[in-house]
């Protein structure tokens, strides 16, 4: 089961946006839990979460 069938989202427009189909029933490896990378000792962690946070913040 992907997230273009759940949505009714046709091919075609995925292909047009460059946008990766996800699957919604297995795991993937192209998740990273922000949260895991939280408290990591490793400063390339620490800057990977900074970035995935302030993607994820919507401006006001």
């Amino acid at each position: 089961m992907y997230f273009s069938e759940v949505f009714e989202i046709p091919e075609k427009t995925l292909s047009k946006e460059n946008v990766f189909d996800i699957s919604l029933v297995s795991d993937l490896p192209l998740f990273i839990d922000p949260f895991l990378i939280f408290n990591s000792k490793k400063t390339v962690h620490k800057q990977l979460h900074r970035h995935i946070v302030a993607y994820l913040v919507v401006p006001e």
